[in-house]
């Protein structure tokens, strides 16, 4: 039972930090792309917004905050996936 309880832990803070990790990244860049077009170099930095709010509508199906979140939630899953194989790894190495 404590190892359940340990794999739980580990899974969900593995899950938020991943996700937050994620979010807060897209969140800088876009935030800086759009301070950059206070620049001269605007039009570099208006050409490098547009392709990140693209590909955020492609993952989002039309939307950036659901692109962002799917993109967060992917990472999120991903990191989880790989955090139970380590656990499920350190088990099995440890009998």
């Amino acid at each position: 039972m404590p190892n359940l309880v340990q794999l739980i832990f580990s899974l969900t803070a593995t899950f938020l930090v991943s996700f937050l990790t994620v979010l807060s990244s897209l969140g800088l860049l876009i935030g800086l792309l759009l301070i950059g077009q206070l620049s001269p170099l605007d039009l570099w930095f208006e050409s490098g917004f547009h392709q990140a709010i693209a590909i955020l509508q492609v993952f989002g199906s039309g939307d950036v905050w659901q692109g962002a979140l799917t993109v967060g939630l992917t990472a999120g899953l991903v990191s989880g996936l790989f955090d139970a194989f380590a656990f499920y790894k350190y088990q099995s190495l440890r009998q």
